[in-house]
């Protein structure tokens, strides 16, 4: 027997999209997250235990996050971080 519809059924308007359509929006949004969060990338590898496979590792973070510098993008990811810190103190604490 099926379920009831739910009073909150968020998904009754959605839409179906093409697999490539949404694979390459997933892989557009990993593509950005590893530019613009270069440094945690970077802090992750150096906080690996110490071994050959975990140096490899932290070399290529680090290669990674100082062509993200050369171009400018840690720049702006530090930027983006201090607005959203900006915005978040600027809520008030009651807005659960």
């Amino acid at each position: 027997m099926p379920l009831p519809p739910s009073p909150l059924d968020i998904m009754a308007s959605a839409r179906t999209v093409p697999f490539r359509r949404a694979a390459t929006a997933v892989l557009a949004a990993a593509f950005l997250s590893l530019c613009l969060g270069s440094q945690a990338l970077q802090d992750w590898a150096t906080a690996l235990p110490i071994n050959r496979a975990s140096a490899v590792v932290l070399a290529r973070a680090t290669a990674w996050h100082e062509a993200m510098e050369r171009a400018g993008l840690t720049r702006v990811a530090e930027g983006m971080r201090a607005e959203f810190r900006r915005f978040e103190k600027s809520r008030p604490e009651d807005a659960n």
